[in-house]
């Protein structure tokens, strides 16, 4: 998990690790991974995402962790980054310095079903998983259409393995109906890390799988963009905690669409729960 996490080249740029000491204790640490971000309008910026940022209990409350933040941003425009970025809960205190450095910040959820659950979720009818072969799914991946909208990009078919199938824990790569997902076994629970297909079947695609969980005592967790995930308030019986998908400009971003204020206000986003560290 640390390998994948914080150690993995993407597109051959290794991640940094940036850590602070006090009487040469860490106390703090963060990880800063390079990606690529593809815009509306076809092009693409360079970006990075900060990845499992901590501080030890007894150093907390010093501000240790905003010099820490803003020293990984300083890091992140010194190597050339448009954009930095994070996937942060709603009590998460990375999403609070960014906040304060003037981040952009779109809603997510967190959606889960707990495998303790006493009983199965009111569903209806859903479609019928099936495995199919991991290759179908990466193809039909590269034929997802974004629309206008910003979405992750990956150059290499390397890449895009290394982000959603080879990763710490086994996968499955299912069809359902005329969807497609790509779902991590973890621990006693399925997590969902992609999810394509057409928007209005989506939804049953996903009430399909959290079934699949629960009929095996397991549980089901998800994450969506609030904006535009049409699963993203989850089918009867899940719970969700809220989050945010936060948007730092450190260097010449130019987004496909925008509106006064934040140079990425109002541009629309495509991520899989699989996109983000």
């Amino acid at each position: 998990m640390y390998r994948f996490y914080l150690r993995r080249a993407f597109a051959g740029r290794p991640p940094d690790l940036l850590v602070m000491r006090e009487g040469g204790r860490i106390v703090s640490g963060v990880g800063v991974n390079y990606r690529s971000v593809r815009l509306a309008g076809g092009g693409t910026v360079a970006a990075a995402i900060l990845t499992a940022g901590w501080t030890a209990p007894k150093a907390r409350g010093r501000g240790l962790f905003s010099r820490l933040i803003e020293s990984a941003i300083g890091v992140v425009a010194r190597r050339g980054r448009a954009l930095a970025l994070a996937f942060v809960r709603e009590d998460n205190s990375s999403g609070r310095v960014l906040r304060r450095l003037g981040a952009h910040m779109l809603p997510t959820s967190y959606i889960s079903f707990e495998p303790a659950s006493s009983r199965l979720p009111a569903i209806g009818k859903t479609p019928r998983v099936r495995s199919v072969p991991p290759a179908t799914i990466q193809s039909a991946a590269a034929r997802e259409p974004v629309e206008n909208a910003a979405c992750f990009d990956y150059p290499g078919r390397l890449d895009w393995r290394g982000q959603f199938i080879e990763r710490p824990d086994p996968v499955e790569t299912l069809a359902i109906g005329d969807c497609a997902a790509i779902v991590e076994r973890t621990g006693d629970t399925d997590r969902l890390q992609l999810l394509i297909g057409p928007p209005a079947e989506r939804r049953a695609a996903l009430e399909a799988l959290v079934l699949r969980a629960r009929r095996a005592d397991r549980g089901f967790l998800a994450f969506a963009l609030e904006e535009t995930a049409p699963e993203r308030t989850g089918p009867p019986g899940m719970t969700s905690k809220p989050g945010h998908f936060a948007l730092l400009v450190t260097g010449r971003a130019k987004p496909a669409a925008a509106s006064p204020g934040s140079p990425w206000r109002g541009v629309e986003w495509r991520i899989q729960p699989g996109d983000r560290m």
